[in-house]
């Protein structure tokens, strides 16, 4: 697998801002998602965030213009205010960002955030299922800053191309963890409200980068300039769909005691086509995480669970009942949607 090009083709800044009204539309009705009912979205405001340590380069720019929309202000060595917009359909959910000089230490940067920079690369952070004050969710991007060198900074930026841009924007935000958050209230329960399982979670946004594309986003004119470009998102969907595979042997592995942290950095730049710098990431969190595993798991389950019901629906299944009744469950196990959807206990591999 050769990631060079793709590792190097970073996103033009105008390429998704100058998209129509329609664009949030026409990636939402492909697949079949609506607004979930009796949901008032004015009442869920998005507001992007990034840790306040950018460089001031042209890319980091772009990077931040394609992930948060547009009019946003940069400077160096930290983020000073922007605003930005996200689409849903034809509505427009706007938010801002201030960052107070006291909350950045000497290298401009938020010391709250260490551990997250150096264990993440993006994150969706949802407020929880009774607020009523903080109702805003934030969709987090850690890019380089100080003290990274140029080449660290071009490593870790490598992260960010043409069609992995594409693939976080979809599990963290649409169709995946921000649309599975709007569908919480319609949970059956208050436990199924306030408690998930992580192979849910990520497996449903792991599952949406995958099913985006193969239900036709991604290709020329639906998301994709071209067909060269069509190519560039799927490989981007695949490089990290490759990424969480290798987790999942790196996470049991290393607290088995069959892989030192030396060896997992090097299993991912090997097995994981990823940089030196986007390794040390990777490793630094799977020391934490042992079960980082559910990405590919869960997805792997809700892709068996759509054929089980496909299988049993026959011409009567519905793309768009599946994911509509699966967001209804809340995020608990896939052993219990599969009860919910199937009425039975089969396995869930």
């Amino acid at each position: 697998m050769n990631t060079a090009c793709l590792q190097h083709d970073y996103v033009s800044s105008d390429e998704l801002t100058a998209q129509s009204a329609s664009w949030w539309r026409t990636v939402l009705g492909v697949v079949g998602f609506e607004r979930p009912p009796q949901l008032d979205l004015a009442q869920v405001p998005v507001t992007a965030s990034m840790t306040p340590s950018l460089g001031d380069t042209d890319n980091l720019c772009e990077v931040w213009r394609v992930v948060g929309g547009q009019d946003v202000e940069l400077s160096a060595g930290s983020l000073r205010q922007g605003r930005v917009h996200y689409r849903y359909c034809d509505e427009l959910l706007f938010g801002s960002i201030t960052v107070d000089e006291a909350m950045l230490d000497g290298n401009g940067r938020n010391s709250s955030a260490a551990l997250l920079r150096a264990t993440t690369t993006a994150s969706m952070d949802t407020p929880g299922p009774f607020e009523k004050v903080s109702t805003q969710a934030y969709f987090n991007v850690t890019v380089p800053g100080p003290p990274d060198t140029p080449q660290q900074t071009e490593q870790l930026m490598a992260q960010f191309n043409r069609g992995t841009i594409l693939s976080t924007a979809i599990h963290e935000a649409y169709p995946g963890h921000y649309v599975q958050f709007l569908w919480v209230p319609q949970a059956p329960s208050k436990v199924r409200k306030l408690l998930g399982a992580s192979s849910n979670a990520e497996g449903w946004a792991h599952y949406c980068e995958q099913m985006m594309l193969d239900e036709g986003y991604g290709q020329p004119g639906t998301g994709a300039q071209d067909a060269r470009d069509a190519r560039m998102i799927r490989l981007g969907q695949l490089q990290d769909a490759l990424l969480r595979d290798a987790r999942y042997i790196a996470g049991i592995q290393m607290h088995t005691g069959q892989m030192t942290f030396e060896q997992a950095v090097r299993f991912f730049v090997d097995e994981g086509y990823e940089t030196h710098a986007g390794a040390l990431v990777e490793t630094k969190r799977g020391t934490t995480d042992a079960t980082y595993l559910y990405y590919t798991l869960g997805k792997l389950q809700i892709l068996k669970l759509r054929e089980d019901l496909e299988k049993k629906e026959g011409a009567q299944f519905s793309l768009r009942q599946f994911h509509d009744d699966f967001l209804k469950q809340g995020f608990p196990p896939i052993k219990i949607v599969r009860r919910a959807l199937l009425g039975d206990t089969s396995p869930t591999l």
